[in-house]
């Protein structure tokens, strides 16, 4: 069963045509089949991120069960499945490896962050604008010599992609 939101979030002091107010709305796709349980097993507030389920998910159902986990602060990934996407991230198409990416750099930043240089030289927009974004707000403490130096490297493979910048 899928379910459609339509929330009316007409601004007071939005856009405006001839005079008046243009209507926004924002517009919510919920399906039964890709709530985060979907993904997750546990009930409540106590979420488990089952790593067999996130390799069986692909396009939208993907994206939306990943969205729900990193917006939930309360979802837990085990040891085990953190060290699965650290060590299997390069082999993961783009969408697994950007989620991979942003789950392990939200659970366990110490293990993800020596990956971003090489995330950061992805043929793939998509995960290299993640690693970007990640990288950019990546906390001093872990700008290791050795992680500029593949940031650097990651620079002169690709010098139109401005990762000086992160330097």
């Amino acid at each position: 069963m899928v379910q459609f939101i339509l929330d009316d979030f007409t601004p007071k002091h939005g856009k405006q045509r001839d005079g008046q107010p243009v209507r926004q709305y924002s517009v919510t796709v919920q399906s039964s089949s890709t709530m985060p349980v979907a993904c997750c097993d546990g009930s409540g507030s106590d979420m488990n991120l089952a790593y067999d389920k996130f390799v069986s998910l692909s396009g939208w159902e993907l994206s939306n069960v990943c969205e729900r986990a990193l917006s939930a602060g309360y979802l837990h990934i085990d040891e085990t499945t953190i060290k699965r996407f650290s060590s299997e991230i390069h082999t993961y198409d783009e969408y697994h490896c950007v989620y991979a990416m942003l789950l392990g750099m939200k659970h366990s930043p110490e293990r993800f962050a020596p990956l971003l240089p090489s995330l950061l030289q992805s043929e793939s927009l998509a995960v290299f604008c993640a690693a970007y974004n990640v990288m950019r707000d990546l906390p001093i403490s872990l700008r290791t010599p050795e992680l500029l130096s593949g940031v650097h490297a990651a620079h002169l493979r690709f010098p139109d992609r401005e990762i000086d910048q992160l330097l």
